[in-house]
């Protein structure tokens, strides 16, 4: 099998990449790792992403798969009551809280729709340069199988594995983790589709609904802390949650019961040192990671696996400048993430001796938490949308 570019990773970077470049006339496959019922972060979806979806043919992922609609935020941040940000005035309307195992598995299956040759739970054993092209060996649910392609699309997330092999280096901005647990509820009472986002003296805290009548609830705080060895118990994690002002309460009024043990993904910010080279570019967190705090994960993934297709375009047409374009479009998007995350975390004074924020502390003070992120369309700072 031949392809004129290989998607490794079929999360939203590999797919919109994929998308892309079959809608310019491309022949291309993903090959995704993943079991489509494994647990994957990454939940929300603010306003902003839906031009993006449409634009790649990929609305319909969000509401096929009992997406619940997303009418706002709310945040205790350098400050203990909870500010309110309403979508209601955002000209994107609202945002939605999906299932991303099932949300990355219906956006797959529309980029099959489209042409796409699909492998799922498939491995990349081997990769080997040929002359202009890469040999490729996947490990499927049926067997060793060969494919060759022009190009490869690094869309492996955090872990950036083929830009790694390449020779391309992580430089990692701090040591924030994410720790995760699901919590279900026995009825269908809990109404409230806001994202809460609540601030502790070692980190800080975020709950949203999501499908099948549960919820995240997620803490945030550094790697190699104390803290973050109590609370990966579930012991730990529940005492800590019950030390919250206002996610545990929901959790509590509606008889939220935990589901799994916590789990502990990376959630640093990140960026490659280089974004491609010859036959290859990096997308979506293997290229820029970003804290969740700014909500814009998918948002910056969709816009980069699109980026990189056209990277890969241009240079098919024999563009010199076209993977230094595409560099600079994202190091212009990391930069805007940074000028608007460091005020956000400085914001917070109330605990200045405590390490999780010592390092982060400043005097300068910024609009609301959510409204700084995800838009206010009548008091919109400088931030990241600006970029798009």
């Amino acid at each position: 099998m031949k392809f004129d570019a290989l998607a490794m990773g079929g999360g939203p970077a590999g797919c919109a990449a994929a998308a892309t470049l079959i809608q310019l006339g491309y022949s291309v496959c993903i090959v995704e790792g993943r079991d489509s019922e494994e647990f994957k972060a990454g939940e929300s979806i603010p306003p902003a992403v839906k031009p993006l979806l449409r634009d790649l043919g990929f609305a319909p992922a969000c509401t096929a798969n009992s997406s619940l609609t997303s009418h706002g935020n709310q945040s205790a941040w350098g400050a203990p009551m909870l500010s309110d940000t309403d979508f209601i005035r955002d000209p994107n309307g609202s945002g939605w809280h999906v299932d991303r195992s099932r949300f990355d598995a219906a956006m797959r299956a529309l980029t099959a729709r489209a042409g796409v040759r699909l492998f799922e739970n498939t491995r990349v054993m081997r990769v080997q340069p040929e002359a202009a092209e890469w040999r490729v060996t996947l490990s499927t649910p049926s067997g060793e199988q060969e494919c060759e392609a022009a190009w490869i699309v690094d869309g492996t997330g955090r872990a950036a594995s083929f830009a790694r092999a390449r020779g391309a280096a992580r430089i990692i901005h701090d040591r924030l983790v994410s720790i995760l647990a699901i919590f279900t509820a026995p009825d269908a009472s809990d109404a409230d589709s806001r994202t809460v986002v609540e601030s502790a003296p070692c980190g800080w805290w975020y709950t949203s609904r999501v499908p099948g009548r549960r919820r995240i609830v997620a803490f945030h705080t550094d790697a190699g802390s104390e803290t973050l060895r109590l609370a990966r118990t579930p012991a730990g994690f529940l005492a800590r949650l019950h030390s919250t002002r206002h996610i545990a309460l929901r959790i509590a009024d509606h008889n939220y019961q935990m589901e799994n043990a916590p789990r502990t993904f990376p959630a640093n910010t990140a960026i490659l040192d280089r974004f491609g080279g010859p036959g290859w570019v990096a997308a979506g967190d293997a290229a820029v990671s970003f804290d969740p705090l700014s909500s814009q994960g998918i948002l910056t993934a969709l816009y980069g696996g699109l980026n990189a297709a056209r990277t890969i375009h241009d240079s098919m047409l024999g563009r010199p400048d076209a993977l230094a374009r595409y560099e600079q479009k994202l190091r212009d998007v990391f930069e805007a993430y940074r000028r608007n995350r460091d005020p956000l975390y400085r914001r917070e004074t109330r605990w200045p001796h405590e390490p999780f924020w010592k390092s982060r502390i400043s005097v300068l003070e910024v609009p609301n938490l959510v409204a700084h992120f995800n838009g206010d369309a009548t008091r919109r700072p400088v931030n990241d949308r600006a970029v798009f």
